[in-house]
């Protein structure tokens, strides 16, 4: 199978970030190796009435990868990734996933449909000597998982946002919003399960919705955070998680957890309208 369709179309724009993207990342971690799963596209064009036909101008604004490396350190792959999507900010926004090698060659065996696609489709941009995945085919049985996974997850989203909008009648927004983080978390972890056949171990938003952007585009464009009350407005809803429990300071309204509301209503929509694909 191809990978992506912008690889192709676009090929000129991927060569020598690939290379730039895979020179910084052997200057942290000696990887085992390093596949792009994904890549967002952005265009511009102006015009004027002194320059009525300019070209469009495109690059890649973000690129999505899987790094396999053999040895953690003893470090958290929560922690590796966090540190490799730093060291890599400064030539392009990149959102990795890191897995054990160990892991990915057992998931490869037990024909993991995440590991399967990967070895299977995606652009393999490094892979140290030595190293040989092999690639089965998926089990008759995972496309029956997956629509379990998709309803039951679907079903679970919905009992969250039904208990946000129970505290709403009730006046405790505080609590509205840690059931709006608790539907938005499940609806999205549900996407990626369901999508990609990966099982996200967090409860950070914003990267489950970076995840989440590879299976459904719309996602990101739910939370802009384009400007000061947006960004505001996904902090509330990312620290309720936490901070609605442990947190003295922390404090929401009605019309913030309305807005919150409506938002989260889309992401289950979205994820909902994968199951119906």
């Amino acid at each position: 199978m191809k990978p992506f369709a912008i690889y192709h179309t676009f090929r000129e724009h991927f060569s020598i970030g690939e290379q730039k993207l895979l020179q910084m990342i052997l200057e942290m971690v000696n990887p085992a190796a390093v596949y792009l799963l994904g890549a967002s596209l952005n265009g511009r064009r102006t015009e004027s009435i002194f320059s009525p036909s300019s070209p469009s101008a495109q690059h890649i604004s973000e690129y999505f990868l899987l790094v396999v490396i053999s040895n953690t350190n003893n470090k958290p792959l929560y922690e590796w990734q966090d540190q490799i999507e730093q060291h890599l900010r400064p030539f392009a926004t990149v959102t990795v996933i890191v897995l054990e090698t160990i892991t990915f060659q057992q998931w490869l065996n037990d024909c993991h449909p995440f590991a399967v696609t990967v070895a299977e489709t995606s652009v393999l941009l490094f892979k140290n000597e030595g190293i040989q995945f092999s690639t089965p085919d998926i089990k008759d049985s995972d496309q029956c998982k997956r629509q379990r996974c998709l309803t039951e997850g679907i079903t679970k989203a919905r009992s969250f946002l039904a208990g946000a909008e129970l505290y709403v009648i009730r006046k405790e927004y505080k609590l509205a919003a840690f059931m709006l983080h608790q539907a938005t978390e499940q609806a999205l972890c549900t996407l990626i399960k369901s999508g990609m056949g990966y099982h996200p171990h967090t409860h950070n938003l914003d990267r489950l919705l970076r995840y989440s952007s590879m299976v459904r585009y719309q996602m990101p464009d739910i939370f802009p955070r384009n400007n000061d009350m947006e960004k505001q407005l996904f902090k509330l809803l990312q620290t309720a998680y936490s901070d609605v429990r442990y947190s003295e300071v922390y404090a929401i309204g009605y019309k913030e957890v309305s807005l919150l509301m409506e938002r989260v209503k889309t992401v289950i929509a979205i994820t909902e309208d994968f199951e119906k694909k």
